[in-house]
């Protein structure tokens, strides 16, 4: 039994073999945690979000506001379940995906999925800025939040991970010096 091997290829039963396989199953699982909790969070909040505008629509009064923060109310509560539906699809192909390649394909509707998103954004800021008939309206405060709690917490983590990096670096400065 040969005890060298080529690096382009490794003996089978090596520890050098063994311990690539090794890594490759604990950085998949380490893949599976990182993308598994994110699609948690998507999951629950898009269901709260969806809640909020069934029982907000619900309670709008449809004789003064209309027009297109209604609509976007009305249309709301079905992009929001869509957005549900596929978080929960997203978790199971995270979880099948977790032992196997995953397909180039998948980039792309996770693709299409933030674009789709960041269109809906774009629409509630269209509909907030026509929200005459509407003011004092739940519905109007509703969309209000919506609109700038999808800016506010981009720029949040942005500006945590810019600090974040800041502070680690001056904190690893000071231990060096």
């Amino acid at each position: 039994m040969p005890t060298t091997h080529d690096e382009d290829h490794p003996l089978i039963g090596t520890t050098s073999h063994v311990h690539r396989d090794g890594d490759d199953h604990l950085h998949r699982r380490d893949g599976y945690r990182r993308t598994l909790l994110p699609a948690q969070a998507a999951l629950v909040t898009h269901f709260i979000w969806f809640i909020a505008f069934v029982i907000v629509v619900a309670e709008t009064d449809t004789a003064t506001c209309t027009g297109t923060l209604y609509n976007f109310g009305r249309i709301a509560r079905w992009v929001l379940l869509a957005f549900f539906v596929w978080d929960f699809i997203s978790m199971a192909s995270i979880r099948y995906f977790s032992e196997r390649a995953t397909p180039d394909w998948m980039k792309w509707v996770n693709m299409l999925y933030m674009i789709l998103a960041i269109a809906f954004w774009i629409y509630s800021i269209v509909a907030i800025a026509n929200h005459s008939g509407c003011e004092g309206q739940a519905l109007t405060k509703l969309v209000w939040i919506w609109v700038i709690l999808y800016f506010i917490l981009p720029c949040l983590a942005l500006g945590c991970l810019c600090c974040g990096v800041t502070w680690f670096g001056w904190a690893l400065a000071c231990c060096l010096i």
